[in-house]
C-alpha cells in the first residue's frame, strides 16, 4: 500500500503547490502527465486537490523537474518569517 502525502482536509493546497511548481519549472501539464504515466486529466485532478499525492508521486514529480519531495509540502505562514 502507497503511503499518502495528503490528507482530504490538505489536499487542495499540496494541489495548488503542485500546479506552482509545475509553472515554476516550465512543465505543461500534458507533458508531466505523459512523463509520469498518468492521464492528464488525473494530474489535473491531483492539482484541483480532488485526489491525494502519493510518496511515490511526489518522487517521480520532483525527480523530473528537479526539485526536492518537501517542496511540495505548502508553505506555512509561520515560515515566512
Amino acid at each position: 500500500m502507497s503511503k499518502k502525502m495528503t490528507t482530504p482536509e490538505n489536499d487542495a493546497l499540496f494541489g495548488y503547490r503542485i500546479w506552482q511548481l509545475r509553472k515554476k519549472y516550465g512543465w505543461e501539464r500534458s507533458l508531466l502527465a505523459h512523463h509520469l504515466g498518468v492521464p492528464e486529466d488525473h494530474l489535473m485532478r491531483l492539482e484541483y486537490g480532488e485526489l491525494p499525492l502519493y510518496f511515490e508521486t511526489a518522487i517521480r514529480m520532483a525527480q523530473l523537474m528537479r526539485c526536492k519531495v518537501s517542496d511540495f509540502e505548502p508553505v506555512k505562514l509561520t515560515d515566512m518569517d
